[in-house]
């Protein structure tokens, strides 16, 4: 198969690196990832500012490009550099860090996946819990071994968005299809003195919330699970538009 990759964290990361490596003994991985850090940069696309792209490795089954952009940018210049290809999958991840429930809203990661199903390519979003000590073979493996299940899955206006709790592989319990849950957090502004000037930084923990129930991905991932949930691209509110869409305003 032929795989598109990006992320969000930047090509340099652990996360990307060994999905691509994984992929690549069976498959034909393209990457095209963000030459620098974008996380929480949602669907952000680079305009009227030049963007370079930078050759990082090209060998047997990896084909491998930083891009001066945001994770929507690579997507749409790995179309271009590489529109003679058919791609079967994008995976965009392995990301550092949860995506659950409202994240998506921020996630350039689920971004990345977005962009690829509105170009209709098969696209799932994959993140690790964990901040650090992130167990990315197993979740390069997991992708690997169930790749012709993941890519079985209804990806009609549909792309998916994948967690892996933060513990040893022995103590997952499964996957669990979820739907999104209610993901709160303690934030604040940090400040700092900068050369004279005041910067502010926005920081903050994820807070338990008693709104989640077990079918929602927070949950889910709380209870040991891989949670699975379906994203789509047209977000209309179709309750709401067919209750207005016969009335004169």
């Amino acid at each position: 198969m032929n795989i598109l990759l990006t992320n969000d964290d930047g090509y340099s990361s652990e996360g990307i690196k060994t999905l691509a490596e994984t992929l690549s003994k069976n498959n034909n991985v393209y990457v095209v990832a963000p030459l620098s850090q974008k996380s929480a940069c949602s669907h952000a696309l680079t305009t009227y500012t030049p963007q370079k792209l930078i050759k990082i490795e090209n060998r047997k089954n990896i084909n491998y490009f930083a891009f001066d952009g945001t994770p929507a940018d690579c997507v749409k210049m790995a179309l271009n550099i590489f529109k003679n290809i058919k791609f079967d999958a994008l995976f965009s991840g392995i990301n550092i860090g949860e995506n659950m429930g409202t994240d998506i809203l921020y996630s350039g990661t689920v971004s990345g996946a977005r962009e690829g199903a509105s170009n209709s390519i098969k696209s799932i979003a994959l993140s690790s819990v964990a901040y650090k000590n992130n167990n990315f073979s197993f979740i390069a493996d997991f992708v690997n071994k169930n790749i012709n299940k993941l890519l079985s899955l209804d990806f009609c206006n549909t792309f998916w968005s994948m967690n892996f709790p933060n513990v040893e592989e022995r103590f997952i319990k499964g996957v669990r299809y979820c739907r999104l849950g209610v993901q709160k957090y303690d934030e604040y502004y940090d400040e700092e003195l900068i050369n004279g000037e005041k910067h502010f930084s926005l920081k903050g923990e994820p807070l338990i919330c008693k709104d989640n129930d077990l079918y929602t991905d927070v949950e889910c991932v709380n209870q040991n699970y891989i949670s699975l949930t379906p994203l789509i691209i047209d977000t209309t509110a179709y309750s709401v538009f067919n209750k207005y869409k016969d009335i004169d305003f």
